[in-house]
């Protein structure tokens, strides 16, 4: 970087001024000792005060120019100073050590996302998915953050308020997902509010103004990138790589940057000059600026030592070089250019910290059986369980579990083709962004709660079919109930489709809503 013209002037003359007093000095050590007049005791003090006031003088810096900020950038940060910040309250006011928690992921996991958003409009967009990935490392691990918090204290009296961040702040996944990002983050907000209406309906008016808050967000951020970003994330491109926008961003501000995998970091900057150890020598050294300028002085030859960069070590024709940041030292057999075409980069991936496999569990957590990501099990038995006890089956896949005894209530979330055989319940079973499921009902169950599902089939109990049934935003379930032909013991199930369309007429300003049945 070029020195500021103030800073080369004062250098110039601070080196000229030292020449002088180390002159005067060395003048003065050569004349015999004589006993000291008031006029030389005073010449020396002043050269000796010249040579100190030249060591401390500071150098001078270039002014710090603040770049003005995108206006997507600027509406973002409206976004965390109003609804974001007002929910960071609103947790505090609780006074909840896990709920506070939780909102300072969400905050740190904003910050990031502010970050990444002021990156994607400096930088051009990264060729493969390693450094894409990389760019969401600090949003990553504050997702995961918020997500363990709710995981780990299942058994919390708060775990409505821990579920309703859980699922609200998967919206910030928006950044890598392929789906319309308006569109994404109005489906988790369905997410949030299953949770966060059930704290509205214990009436608890801190509690009805944490939730609103939580909504008020969620919203805001759909209507954010509903404006800025209809058909998906955008980048510069024409800008810079996104490893350097990283670095000079972090250059002027204090918060840790994102890790990048691929490449080693630049070198440092050179040393500033130092006035210090020019003090103690008798001559200064050549002027630097007078070297840089004989070196530009040199015009054409100026490149002269310069090494010929072939078509194979260049980055902008080598995509397997841009995706490595390492440029090989040679290459047997090179002809200069490249030989069969380079491979496509990779599909980009969702962050890890959605998708991690973790280790099956099951185990009795205070009055509450957990059940977690078992895959292929053809036979899950929970017995021994009591009136008192519910039971939480989470990230499940092609498993079957049956729960002998009677229990209080069911919970089934985030399963794929999973089945569920439940004998009898004091409460509900809820069944939420599950697909493929079955549930079973050997004796009798009040009600079952179905949210975000696709593909499903209750079959009830012949002994008692009568139940409640709520179905929320989920296609194609099917209700089994037991039939029997008159004047015969024999039975079988009956299927039944839930409708799903719904048909509205506006009449004299009236709205009209009718279900639309299904045929057969």
């Amino acid at each position: 970087m070029a020195a500021h013209p103030t800073q080369m002037h004062n250098l110039t003359t601070l080196i000229k001024r030292l020449e002088a007093a180390t002159s005067r000095l060395e003048d003065i050590a050569s004349i015999p000792s004589y006993p000291a007049s008031s006029t030389t005791t005073q010449q020396i003090q002043s050269t000796e005060s010249a040579a100190s006031t030249i060591r401390n003088v500071p150098l001078l810096q270039p002014p710090v120019v603040q770049e003005e900020l995108p206006p997507c950038v600027e509406e973002f940060d409206e976004l965390i100073a109003g609804p974001v910040a007002a929910y960071v309250e609103k947790s505090k006011a609780l006074d909840e050590p896990l709920i506070i928690e939780q909102s300072k992921a969400v905050e740190k996991c904003f910050a990031a996302q502010r970050k990444f958003l002021l990156i994607t409009t400096k930088a051009r967009k990264p060729e493969g998915s390693t450094q894409f990935m990389d760019l969401l490392t600090s949003m990553q691990r504050e997702w995961a953050n918020a997500s363990n918090i709710c995981e780990s204290n299942r058994g919390s009296p708060h775990i409505n308020y821990l579920q309703t961040i859980s699922e609200g702040i998967t919206s910030l996944t928006w950044v890598a997902t392929e789906m319309a990002p308006a569109k994404h983050v109005g489906e988790t907000l369905g997410g949030a509010q299953f949770w966060g209406n059930r704290i509205l309906t214990t009436k608890h008016p801190a509690g009805a103004e944490w939730v609103r808050s939580i909504y008020n967000w969620i919203t805001a951020l759909q209507a954010y990138t509903k404006k800025w970003y209809p058909a998906g994330l955008t980048w510069n491109a024409k800008g810079i790589d996104a490893r350097e926008a990283l670095l000079a961003l972090d250059d002027v501000s204090s918060s840790n940057p994102v890790g990048f995998s691929g490449g080693a970091p630049p070198p440092p900057p050179p040393p500033l000059p130092n006035l210090a150890a020019l003090d103690g020598s008798s001559s200064p050294k050549a002027d630097p600026v007078s070297s840089v300028f004989a070196a530009i002085n040199r015009g054409a030859d100026v490149t002269a030592g310069l090494r010929k960069v072939s078509k194979e070590d260049m980055t902008h024709k080598n995509p397997s070089l841009r995706a490595s940041s390492v440029v090989p030292a040679a290459r047997p057999g090179s002809s200069g250019s490249l030989r069969g075409k380079s491979p496509a980069p990779p599909t980009r991936a969702k962050p890890a910290g959605l998708t991690m496999k973790k280790p099956p569990k099951k185990e009795l957590d205070g009055n509450k059986w957990m059940i977690e990501n078992y895959e292929n099990e053809s036979a899950l038995v929970l017995e021994d369980v009591e009136i008192n006890q519910s039971v939480f089956i989470f990230r499940c896949k092609n498993t079957v579990i049956q729960i002998n005894g009677k229990i209080n209530a069911v919970s089934i979330n985030e399963c794929t083709k999973t089945g569920v055989i439940v004998d009898n319940l004091v409460s509900s079973i809820d069944i939420i962004k599950s697909n493929s499921f079955s549930l079973q009902i050997n004796g009798s169950a009040p009600t079952v709660q179905v949210d975000q599902c696709d593909g499903g089939t209750i079959y009830l109990s012949k002994t008692n079919p009568d139940i409640e049934v709520l179905t929320s935003k989920s296609t194609a379930i099917n209700i089994d109930i037991p039939h029997a032909a008159e004047g015969s013991d024999e039975w079988d199930y009956v299927e039944k489709p839930v409708p799903e369309q719904l048909r509205h007429t506006v009449k004299g300003g009236l709205l009209k809503s009718e279900i639309v049945e299904h045929a057969g």
